[in-house]
């Protein structure tokens, strides 16, 4: 299912408001596993305990844990989880935020808007998200409950006046194309499911469609198509590293309910052993299922390999210089060789600046080699 176009991936992505249905979450969480899909926005997903449930195997679900039912989150493939980071200060049980580490960034949100409070209040969230950070490249999967023709609903109401005013105000547009309702149910048919993203965004969601699988859910499932730029001197790659796993992301709750439940034979590993093969078993035994636990409740930490193209050997041997005639300059207590080094100290520095300044082929180079000194 992955379609490989360098230097760009294209990637399945699906939408889905599950109405709080445990039928339509476990058929959703079957049809994301054998359809391969890598995000999945869902909107009032079925939860337990104020966390989606169901989860398919080989996925994680991002998302605020809250009191109420969690009202949206989104569902990534675990093996490129590590891209993804939750902006946790951003988001809330209505509003869920990430940022992906590819260059240039994206961000990529999923939102559920209630009937029963004011548009303008579920708006908050992303306006300020919206105004603070000003994304370039923006992609919002949301229940949005307005209708307005813009998104080709065949009536319009307030609520979707007040919206597509709130799309012009930052600059966002619709990624809807004209197809069947995304919503059946008992008080007949509507488009209330949206993707809206940046201008600069836009060209990146393909294949936009409303799906003719059963959901088990008065909404309709939405299918389409996300291209991301590859940075190939970016990618994450494995290594020899003592972390693991990148608890940054993944589930904590899953991971505490696993460690209590072991908790009581850990305990009786340690107290039981009067030898210390045995105490040597029972901590090998133990990080051993905290590694089993881990790799099971996280992705895998794969660190972004180091790469600065505008670095060069001269370059880290004046540095070195520099830095050596700095120390000898604060360590020395004879006055005439502080003066000589100081002399000496501050020529190499004037002569590493220019070296750092000075023009170079490579475009943009200049700028970032000034921002060093």
């Amino acid at each position: 299912m992955i379609k490989e176009i360098a230097p760009k991936e294209t990637r399945n992505k699906e939408q889905l408001n599950t109405d709080h249905c445990k039928g339509a979450m476990a058929h959703l969480s079957l049809y994301t596993r054998e359809n391969k899909v890598y995000i999945l926005f869902t909107q009032e997903p079925c939860c337990y305990d104020g966390a989606p449930c169901y989860i398919p195997p080989g996925y994680l679900y991002l998302h605020v844990p809250s009191d109420t039912n969690t009202r949206a989150s989104l569902l990534i493939r675990r093996e490129i989880a590590h891209n993804f980071l939750l902006l946790q200060h951003r988001s809330n049980s209505d509003n869920v935020i990430v940022v992906t580490s590819t260059y240039p960034q994206l961000y990529i949100a999923s939102s559920y808007l209630p009937t029963y409070d004011t548009l303008e209040q579920d708006l908050t969230p992303i306006g300020s998200f919206l105004t603070a950070v000003k994304p370039t490249n923006f992609i919002w999967g949301l229940d949005a409950n307005s209708k307005h023709s813009t998104w080709f609903s065949t009536i319009t109401d307030n609520r979707g006046k007040t919206l597509v005013d709130f799309l012009l105000l930052h600059g966002l547009i619709t990624a809807n194309e004209k197809d069947s309702p995304t919503y059946c149910g008992p008080n007949g048919e509507s488009w209330i499911d949206m993707r809206v993203t940046t201008i600069k965004s836009a060209q990146k969601v393909q294949s936009w469609r409303v799906s003719e699988e059963c959901t088990l859910s008065d909404h309709s499932l939405i299918l389409f198509a996300l291209t991301i730029e590859k940075n190939k001197n970016l990618n994450r790659t494995a290594g020899d590293y003592t972390r693991n796993c990148a608890t940054q992301i993944g589930n904590w709750n899953l991971f505490q309910t696993m460690a209590e439940k072991c908790g009581i034979k850990w305990r009786d590993w340690i107290n039981s052993a009067i030898i210390k093969e045995k105490l040597d078993n029972s901590i090998t035994e133990l990080w051993s299922n905290l590694g089993e636990a881990g790799k099971e409740c996280f992705p895998p930490f794969l660190p972004k390999s180091k790469y600065a193209p505008w670095w060069s050997p001269n370059l880290n041997a004046l540095r070195k210089q520099v830095n050596t005639l700095k120390r000898r300059v604060k360590r020395s207590k004879n006055q005439t060789l502080k003066v000589i080094y100081t002399a000496s100290f501050k020529a190499l520095k004037i002569k590493t600046n220019q070296n750092f300044s000075k023009p170079s082929k490579n475009p943009g180079e200049t700028s970032v080699l000034r921002t060093q000194k």
